[in-house]
C-alpha cells in the first residue's frame, strides 16, 4: 500500500481498527477526517474510533457531529422511501430496494453508519411505465422532496445478467415501516462489484463500496453462499470485475474474503495493471477533469470498429430508448408528452456533444487529455469484462 497518499493508508489503518488495544499509528488528524469526508466514510470512521482514547477530544467531537447529522438524515430518507415503497406496494408492484436504503438499514449495525442520498428501486421491465407514474403521483420525483429515486429494470444494462435467476432469489425487507424486497447477500454483493468497477470506473466513493463488502461478508458468516457467487459470475462472465473489488476489499481493509474464491475469480491471470488503474482512480488526485453529464457512449465512439458502430452509438447518445427516457424524464407518460422530452433531450444534448467534439478536432490539449484518458478506462473495462465494449448502453 506504499503507493498510496499517506492520508488514505492513515485512514485505511483506522478503518481497520477493532477497538482493542491502542492506535499503533498517529496520523494527520484533519487529513484522515477530509479523506473521510471525501469518500464519504466519516460516520463508519466515528463508530470505529469513538471508544478510542488514543484519538484527541475534538477530532472524536467533530467526527460525532457529522455522524449525527448523517444518522438525521438516513432516518429522514429511510422515512420518505418507506412512504413510496407503501405506494407501489399498494399498486401491486414488487420493488426491489438497492444498494444505500437496504444497506443502511438492513445491512450495518447502526443506521447512521452508511451515507446515502438516494433510493436505487428496482422493478421487472412490464412494470417500469406503472412504478414511474405510481412514483410521480406520490411526488417521489420532486426535487423538494429531499430524497432523490432512481428507478431501475435492470442492475446493469450493458451485461448480460440473469435477471430471472436473480428475482427468484429476492428476500423481503423492512424498509422505513414497510415490506420491500432486496436482493440475496450474494447477488447484492456481485451487484456493489458491476456498480463501482463497470459502471463507475472505480472512481465514484470506492472505499464506500469497499466497507459495504465488508459490512455483507462480515454478517453473514459462514452463511455465504460462494459457490453460487462463482457460479453467477461466471456464468455472466464477469469473473475479472467481481474479483478485483473484492482483492482490493480483502488487501485494504482485510475483509475475510476466502482465499480459495480469490483463485477462482482471478483464473491465474496477470490483475498488476488492473489493479494499479483501479487504485489510481480510487484514491489520486487527478488533475484531468472529464466534463460532466458525457455519455460512456460518446468516448466509445473513438474505440468503435466501423464507422456504422459508431453512427450507433451517437444515435444512443442523442435518442436513447423509451424506458430510459421514463427514468430521466418521469413526467414523459404518454404518446406526445414522450416526443416533447426527446425533442428537449436532444436540443440540450446536441449542443454539448457538437462541443465536445469540436474541441476535439481542433485539437483542444485539455480534450485530448481527457479524451485519452476515458480510452483508458473503455479499454481497462474491456478487459474486466471480456467484450464489455461491445455491450452497449442507453445511459447517457
Amino acid at each position: 500500500m506504499n503507493q498510496l497518499p499517506k492520508d488514505i493508508q492513515d485512514l485505511l489503518y483506522c478503518l481497520r481498527y477493532d477497538g482493542e488495544g491502542s492506535l499503533e499509528v498517529q496520523p494527520d488528524w484533519d487529513a484522515v477526517v477530509a479523506a473521510s469526508k471525501r469518500h464519504l466514510v466519516t460516520p463508519l470512521l466515528h463508530l470505529g474510533l469513538e471508544a478510542s482514547q488514543d484519538v484527541p477530544a475534538e477530532v472524536r467531537k467533530v467526527l460525532r457531529e457529522i455522524y449525527l447529522v448523517n444518522l438525521r438524515e438516513n432516518v429522514r430518507h429511510l422515512h420518505l422511501a418507506g412512504v413510496y415503497l407503501g405506494k407501489l406496494q399498494e399498486a401491486g408492484i414488487p420493488v426491489v430496494v438497492l444498494k444505500g436504503g437496504h444497506l443502511a438499514e438492513g445491512v450495518y449495525s447502526d443506521v447512521g453508519a452508511r451515507v446515502f442520498s438516494d433510493a436505487d428501486l428496482m422493478v421487472k421491465p412490464v412494470n417500469v411505465h406503472p412504478a414511474s407514474s405510481c412514483l410521480f403521483n406520490a411526488g417521489a420525483f420532486d426535487q423538494s422532496s429531499g430524497l432523490m429515486i432512481d428507478l431501475h429494470w435492470y442492475l446493469e444494462d450493458r451485461l448480460e445478467l440473469d435477471m430471472n435467476r436473480i428475482w427468484s432469489r429476492v428476500k423481503p425487507v423492512t424498509i422505513g415501516g414497510t415490506t420491500a424486497l432486496t436482493l440475496s447477500p450474494e447477488d447484492l454483493l456481485i451487484h456493489l462489484c458491476l456498480h463501482l468497477g463497470f459502471h463507475h470506473d472505480f472512481k465514484f466513493c470506492g472505499l464506500r463500496t469497499l466497507c459495504d463488502i465488508r459490512e455483507i461478508i462480515s454478517g453473514q458468516g459462514d452463511g455465504f453462499d460462494w459457490s453460487y457467487l462463482i457460479d453467477a459470475v461466471e456464468k455472466a462472465d464477469v469473473s475479472r470485475v467481481v474479483y478485483l473489488p473484492l482483492h482490493l476489499a480483502a488487501r485494504l481493509l482485510k475483509v475475510p474474503v476466502p482465499k480459495d474464491v480469490l483463485t477462482a475469480l482471478r483464473r491465474g491471470e496477470n490483475i498488476e495493471a488492473p489493479e494499479k488503474w483501479a487504485l489510481f482512480q480510487m484514491f489520486q488526485t487527478d488533475d484531468v477533469k472529464t466534463p460532466a453529464g458525457l455519455s460512456p457512449n460518446f468516448w466509445q465512439l473513438w474505440t468503435a470498429d466501423s464507422f456504422w458502430e459508431k453512427i450507433t452509438l451517437f444515435r444512443k447518445v442523442l435518442v436513447p430508448d423509451r424506458n430510459f427516457l421514463i427514468q430521466k424524464y418521469p413526467a414523459s407518460h404518454g404518446r406526445f408528452k414522450s416526443l416533447y422530452y426527446y425533442l428537449v433531450r436532444f436540443r440540450y444534448n446536441a449542443g454539448r456533444y457538437l462541443w465536445a467534439l469540436a474541441r476535439i478536432a481542433f485539437r483542444s490539449p485539455v480534450m485530448r487529455q481527457v479524451k485519452e484518458k476515458e480510452i483508458t478506462s473503455i479499454r481497462m473495462k474491456a478487459w474486466l469484462v471480456k467484450g464489455g465494449d461491445d455491450r452497449r448502453s442507453d445511459n447517457c
